[in-house]
């Protein structure tokens, strides 16, 4: 039944991205008609909607992915008692200076080591969304009840069995809150990819920015708010299905 409902949110989501990128001639006619000073200044040359929007899925997603599958391990990692003290201080500090320094600043740097297009961008992306979902996986199995573990220890739980069947269960919540976030601020990082040469809906928004055409930057600004909105949806909706029964009774009851 999970799978169902998890197989029909992400079709619900594909399906409405979908429609809404297919309705590039429409969309241009509104901006159009709003600016009509502008007559010329759609289509953008750069891609129509639909290649645009599968580029910024792309690199959210694939971003997303890495930043989950790097950050979780190394929460995990963070709270071991064996790890902790030598070296969480320093995942931590990584993690930290990956998010102080502006994005803009990364996809700067990133620019003459890597040049222009998908990977700076994608590098960029993964060092600002990867404190979330490290902290929040460090913060939520360090926030585990104590006494659940005394009593996985007590019915002679090893190390490994204790995290796989109660941390990362207890955990799960706060994990995949971390991930949305990450995702969402992702959204928000593959527009400044336009920069250099990404491409995605930040090149209508960095054109527009820069020959001052208000509908070129809306042609790529409104796509990628509803980007944003159906992203933290859909992952709101997949925290609220992976989350263990009784820990939504709990929350219930409280």
């Amino acid at each position: 039944m999970k799978l169902v409902r998890l197989l029909g949110t992400v079709a619900a989501a594909i399906v409405l991205l979908g429609i809404f990128f297919r309705l590039d001639s429409l969309h241009a006619r509104v901006l159009l008609a709003l600016w009509p000073e502008y007559p010329h200044a759609l289509p953008f040359q750069g891609g129509n909607m639909w290649e645009m929007g599968v580029r910024t899925v792309q690199l959210v997603l694939l971003a997303t992915v890495l930043c989950t599958a790097i950050g979780v391990p190394l929460g995990i990692v963070a709270t071991r008692p064996r790890y902790r003290d030598e070296w969480a201080p320093i995942v931590n500090g990584l993690v930290n200076a990956g998010q102080t320094v502006p994005s803009l600043a990364i996809v700067a740097l990133a620019l003459p080591l890597l040049g222009f297009g998908f990977v700076p961008a994608l590098l960029a992306m993964l060092l600002n969304g990867l404190l979330p979902v490290l902290r929040n996986t460090a913060v939520a199995l360090e926030s585990v009840d104590k006494a659940q573990i005394e009593a996985g220890l007590g019915m002679g739980m090893t190390p490994r069995q204790l995290l796989w069947m109660v941390e990362i269960p207890r955990s799960i919540p706060v994990i995949l809150a971390g991930i949305r976030t990450s995702a969402v601020l992702n959204v928000g990082v593959a527009v400044l990819a336009g920069l250099i040469g990404a491409g995605g809906f930040g090149a209508a928004i960095v054109h527009g920015i820069d020959l001052r055409v208000p509908p070129l930057v809306w042609y790529g600004a409104v796509p990628t708010a509803l980007l944003a909105v159906i992203m933290d949806f859909f992952l709101r909706r997949l925290e609220e299905m992976f989350t263990p029964r009784g820990l939504r009774l709990e929350e219930h009851r409280s």
